[in-house]
Order: structure tokens, then sequence, then C-alpha cells
């Protein structure tokens, strides 16, 4: 039913089509004018006051019951913009403005009448991609003064490489992401309809990593001269081999490094020249490296909490119960002297509450073993008090080590894990420094840039 008409009050055979049509269409704008009129005021405060003191009749909206049924406002629309938060970075992108238009009835294919009012909304879609097959005519010319031949280089494609710098880029991403070479098989399949041999892709990432090792150089030597380095390993076996992934970053830095060795040689070959401080957890191989030590207190907490699901005794309980208030004491502390050097009465009181847990007599063997830790750390707990910098990041590096096994897995030679190595060091460095990987591979590639941007 439509307010003031009934449809089985109609009789067909005496009203004319043209009749229907324009009555339908004036009953539709009237309804669409007071849906719009419903929406502006509906971002007012007294809508709910407003509703009770004016005068309004119900619509079902839909095939909703009663409980969800809308309110209009029998009274004329005035046109008014509606305030949208726009999408910052839709500016980066190419807007393709088209118009759509419908000229005969979805239901009936009767047309329509003539064309009321327009709206304007907004889509995001990725256009078909085509594979292009370039065949390149290269002139070649000769020089009377050197007395050599020369031909220009292939824009867009490394010397004497078949395939492209985008491609060559799309894979990169794809496989610093933990994608195995059998689906960015797949996904070039069904993205390009083209089919690429697992060979080719292999071949097509060591020529990529190839051409990023002087850069990956350049990122080991910008480690040793920043202040602060948070640093972890993590290890698996590969080929009845034990290998071990270390990563190390810095404010603006992350450098991945992979290698069968033991770890004493591995932190005093990266770490050669370092005069900063080191954070990690208190297992890292950094103990044998001749600099400042910066433990991770929050890590301490975490191994406490793991294991008081095999110890539930009392005094464990007890022991868990005081560093969990040291921490959250300290992280307050923290929170509070961001902008200022922290008191150092201050800090001593939380160092004197961690000696003292680590003078008692346990009786229990896991209050023994932690016991003993905070002795073996010397007052390194509460470094990051001392300095401007939170104490918990390394434990968000933990995703990177999970990634870069991902990666090796399934590699056969000690070269692809050192192409792992080198270019996911590249691409977490870009993401970090906030610098798009795939657009940086892709220049890089074409010889437009050297190094990746700092922020």
């Amino acid at each position: 039913m439509i307010h003031g008409f009934e449809f089985r009050d109609v009789n067909l055979s005496s009203w004319d089509v043209s009749k229907l049509v324009e009555f339908f269409s004036k009953k539709f704008n009237v309804q669409k004018e007071i849906t719009w009129q419903y929406d502006q005021t509906a971002h007012e405060s007294d809508i709910e006051t407003q509703s009770e003191e004016k005068s309004a009749r119900t619509k079902p909206y839909g095939r909703r019951g009663k409980r969800h049924q809308r309110r209009y406002k029998d009274y004329q629309h005035q046109d008014s913009l509606r305030v949208k938060t726009d999408n910052p970075d839709l500016d980066k992108f190419r807007t393709i403005r088209q118009t759509v238009d419908i000229k005969f009835c979805p239901t009936c294919s009767k047309p329509l009448a003539d064309r009321h009012n327009e709206y304007t909304r907004k889509s995001e879609d990725v256009l078909d991609g085509r594979w292009t097959i370039t065949e390149w005519t290269i002139n070649r010319r000769y020089c009377k003064h050197c007395r050599r031949q020369y031909a220009t280089a292939i824009p867009g494609v490394l010397r004497d490489g078949h395939f492209g710098t985008t491609i060559m880029a799309q894979i990169f991403v794809m496989r610093s992401l933990a994608i195995s070479y059998e689906k960015i098989q797949a996904v070039i399949y069904v993205l390009f309809d083209r089919s690429i041999t697992i060979t080719a892709i292999m071949s097509i990432y060591k020529t990529v990593a190839k051409q990023c090792e002087p850069l990956y150089d350049e990122l080991v030597g910008t480690i040793k001269r920043i202040d602060m380095i948070f640093g972890d390993e993590t290890g698996w076996f590969l080929d009845e081999r034990y290998w071990w992934v270390w990563v190390f970053i810095t404010s603006h830095t992350v450098l991945l490094h992979t290698s069968p060795p033991s770890r004493k040689m591995v932190t005093e070959a990266i770490l050669e020249g370092f005069n900063g401080i080191t954070v990690g957890d208190s297992q890292a191989s950094r103990s044998h490296t001749d600099v400042e030590k910066h433990r991770s207190l929050m890590h301490y907490f975490s191994e406490m909490c793991s294991t008081l699901y095999n110890n539930n005794s009392s005094e464990y309980k007890q022991l868990l119960t005081e560093m969990h208030c040291i921490l959250r004491d300290a992280i307050g502390l923290w929170g509070e002297y961001q902008k200022a050097p922290i008191p150092g009465p201050d800090i001593q009181s939380l160092q004197n509450r961690i000696d003292s847990l680590a003078d008692v007599q346990y009786t229990d063997s896991d209050c023994k073993r932690y016991a003993k830790r905070l002795r073996d750390e010397d007052g390194r707990l509460l470094t990051f008090l001392k300095h401007n910098n939170h104490d918990n990041i390394i434990e968000h590096a933990l995703q990177i080590f999970v990634l870069m096994r991902n990666i090796c897995y399934g590699s056969r030679s000690s070269g692809s894990v050192k192409n792992a190595e080198i270019l996911v060091t590249i691409y977490t460095t870009c993401s970090i420094r906030d610098v798009n990987p795939y657009y940086f591979m892709k220049d890089h590639l074409d010889g437009k840039m050297d190094t990746i941007p700092s922020p």
C-alpha cells in the first residue's frame, strides 16, 4: 500500500499505462525526498524529541518487523551536503569518473521517467593486469674513435635479463611474505594467465638478491653507528645442520643474518666496532661481546607466566606476584618521565626490590632458577629506565623469526638462505621506514634509487 492509494482499488482496464507510470514516479520522488530529509535530521542530538513533537508516519523498511520500522517526516526536503570523512590515501591514486544510468524498469521492463536527481559514490578496485611481451629492435652503432660497437639498454629490464623489473619486484614481495614458490607460480597464473616454471621464479629471486648485495652490506655498516640495538636469535635444522637466524633492530633499520657457526662468532662479527647498548633476553649470545647490556624485564615475566602452568606452588605464585608488581611500577615510572630523566632514587628503589627477591632462600626449584638469573643480571633489568627507548620492542621482532623460518623452509643450499637473508632484510627495513617495498625494489632494479630513503 502507498499512502492514500491502494493497488487493488485501481481498475487497470480504465487506466492508461503512462498515467500509472507517472503516478508511481511522483509517489517515489516524494518518498525519496522524505528519506533524504530524515538522513539529514538524524545527525542532530534532539532527533528523538523532535520526532515526538511533530507528526510522523511510519513506513516499513523492506520486510522488517515493527521493531525495525523507520520514521519519515512528511515535509519538503531542502538539499544540503552531507559531511563525509575523506580517505587521505585516495589522493595518491588516479581517479576515473564514470556515469551510470538506468532507463528501463528492472521489474516490468517499462521505460522510466526523466532523471530526477543524481548522487555520487566511490569504488576501489584493481584493473585487470595484462601480461605483455615486448619485442625490441635494438640498433647498434659503431664508434670510430673507440673502435667499439655500442647498443642502448632496454628500459625496465636488467642486462641480459628476460623478465621485466615489475614482475621481479612482485616476486620479491611475495617471497618476502613467506609465500612458497609453488603458490607464487599459481598466483601468477591466476592473475595473468601466464605459466612460469618454478626454476624461473627461483632464478628471478636469486637475481634480485644479487642486485641487492651492496645495499645489504651498507645496512650492516649502518647498525654499527647506532646508539642502541635490539637483538634476538632463533634456529632450525636444515640439511642436518642447525642454522641460526639473527635479527638486529634499530629505530630505522632491521638486519637479518643467518649462519650455521657458533653463536659467539656471529655476534662478534656483526657487532665488531659497535660501542652502543644491546637489548635482548637473558640467553642472548651478545653476553660475549664487550658492550653495555640491557635485558628485557618483560621477557622474564612472560617466561614466569608460562612456568605457572606447570608449577602451582604458593611460593612460586608469591614470586610471580612480586615480579609483576615491579614490572608494573617500572612501566608506570617510564611513562611518567618520558620527556625528563628518571630520578636515580626511584630506579634504585626498584632495584632494591629485585635484589631482595634474588636473596631469598627458596625451596621451590623454579624459584631458585629465576632467583639465580636475577643475581646474574646484576642490575641490568632496569637499564631501559635510563634510556629513552621501550624495553620490549625486541618481543615484537619474533614475527620476523617466524617469517624467516617459513621463507627458508625447503631451501636446500646455503645460497638460498643467503638470498632470503638479504631480501627479507630489505623488505623489513622498508616497512619500518614507511617505504613501499614494491615501489622501492622496482626503482632500485631500474637504477633510479640506490639506498632506502630515511624517514
